[in-house]
């Protein structure tokens, strides 16, 4: 929730509360049934300013959120939001917002008259909150009707949406058809999210472009062809970044440590994702790392361990080095191979009972009883993080590595009658032993120098891939050492 200092007005504009406007704007807030006035003092029909009727997206955006937001969700802070939306698009210095802890004052300066203050309580039901916006949204049109309804009511809703959470998103028509329509988009290959603020690199695709120029999970994302990241939404974001095959884009990154951004210019390419690669290191140690979690990478992740037992595997080193997540279930069949029967791997909570569900082991063949590291880092995240703390809690495993992300929030995706959808935090998840890793991550077992993971190739020998990576040698030394049981 962001909360700025209530502020009393500029000289000459007088600050009224609702009760005390007049009747017309008391409509604007439903403090009376009465709605002609306000509606012809703004162009609209009385039974739209009553009930919203002419935002019915936005009702829906509303409705979905109230049924299913991994919280109870407060309308007085997501009315606020959308409110923002007439700054953005009406014209300079005709609306101002400002917020407080009890209310959400709208200055309104009408062209050639005196200048207003209506303050909207925070306290607010969704119902109330969508009879407050579709007044205002009439009065931004009135200000000026070259302002596009439908652009407004999504301004409205994409604002709305920021205050819940990072990852709850509004997805216009476009960016919704191109997430239909690709897995394999034209593009640098970052995996970002919203921390603090600030666009963040969760995980650089291995072998893209942007991985291939340095960029590392943790740095910020500053700009995009020039474009400040802070005047996007997070699927705005990504849509600049992908574009035609061989194009070139510019980013601005900022890292701790750097004295000042520097800019990275790249060249779009089609970015594919090999989720598995395994290696013999010799001596009966398997070496299997997973990038992704896809439809398949439990199937072809069993078919790679069946064929190292019948070799002899003896112990296996797992890295989930900046895996960004993927599929939930995906992820849960993963860390089942390691675990004995109806052991927990996770469990969901939400508001409502089917949103909250239990997954217990039941794979048809595990490999539990063979010394096992799993490698992790800050670039570890979601389905990553729930296959490397099930194994942590059941001291199946040893984490070897870096504090990871911290990301354990799950999305659903709504579609909304304009083609349009709301992507909507629905869930988050736990580990066995109840631990939330949302925005803390998990802690290794064993915590070593932060140092990227070296790019592996399927020409890269086992010499080479020792050589080259100083945490997967400290991996091998601690196959041998045993594991204290977790509390």
């Amino acid at each position: 929730m962001v909360r700025r200092p209530r502020t009393s007005g500029r000289t000459g504009v007088r600050r009224e509360t609702a009760q005390a406007f007049v009747p017309a704007v008391r409509a604007l807030i439903g403090k009376i049934v009465q709605h002609a006035e306000f509606a012809g003092l703004v162009g609209a029909r009385s039974e739209d300013v009553a009930g919203g009727s002419d935002l019915r997206l936005l009702q829906r955006v509303l409705l979905e959120i109230e049924r299913g937001y991994v919280e109870a969700p407060d309308f007085g802070v997501i009315a606020a939001g959308a409110m923002q939306a007439l700054v953005d698009l009406a014209p300079a210095g005709f609306f101002r917002v400002t917020e407080s802890e009890r209310e959400t004052s709208v200055g309104y300066h009408a062209p050639g008259g005196e200048s207003r203050t209506i303050a909207f309580r925070r306290q607010t039901t969704r119902e109330q909150a969508t009879r407050d916006l579709s007044g205002l949204s009439h009065l931004v049109r009135v200000t000026d009707p070259a302002v596009s309804p439908l652009d407004l009511e999504r301004a409205m809703i994409a604002r709305a949406l920021a205050r819940l959470d990072p990852d709850s998103s509004f997805l216009d028509p476009e960016v919704y058809r191109e997430m239909q329509a690709s897995t394999q988009a034209s593009g640098i290959g970052l995996e970002l999210t919203v921390r603090g603020n600030a666009l963040r690199v969760v995980a650089p695709i291995e072998n893209a472009p942007a991985h291939r120029a340095g960029v590392q999970s943790g740095d910020r994302l500053e700009k995009i062809d020039g474009v400040a990241t802070n005047t996007l939404t997070l699927p705005e974001a990504v849509r600049r970044l992908r574009g035609p095959l061989g194009s070139p884009i510019t980013i601005t990154v900022a890292r701790d440590g750097w004295p000042a951004p520097r800019d990275f210019q790249l060249v779009r390419e089609q970015v594919r994702v090999t989720p598995l690669v395994a290696r013999g290191l010799g001596g009966g140690v398997a070496y299997l790392k997973v990038r992704q979690f896809q439809d398949r990478t439990p199937s072809d992740l069993a078919q790679t361990l069946g064929s190292f037992d019948r070799a002899g595997m003896k112990a296996l080193i797992l890295d989930l080095r900046d895996n960004s997540g993927g599929l939930l279930t995906a992820s849960i069949e993963v860390a089942e191979m390691f675990l004995e029967p109806n052991r927990l791997v996770t469990y969901t909570e939400g508001r409502t009972r089917q949103q909250n569900m239990r997954f217990a082991s039941h794979a048809k063949k595990a490999y539990t009883a063979m010394p096992m590291v799993v490698l992790v880092n800050r670039g570890t995240a979601a389905g990553a993080e729930i296959v490397a703390s099930a194994l942590q809690d059941w001291s199946r495993a040893r984490l070897l590595g870096t504090q990871t992300f911290g990301r354990a929030s799950i999305q659903t995706v709504i579609p909304l009658p304009d083609a349009s959808a709301l992507r909507l935090t629905t869930t988050r998840w736990f580990t066995p032993k109840g631990r939330l890793v949302h925005g803390r991550g998990l802690t290794p077992d064993t915590t070593l120098t932060d140092e990227d993971a070296p790019a592996l190739t399927s020409a890269m020998t086992e010499e080479a891939l020792l050589a080259a990576d100083a945490h997967l040698r400290s991996a091998l030394e601690h196959l041998t050492r045993p594991i204290a049981p977790k509390p």
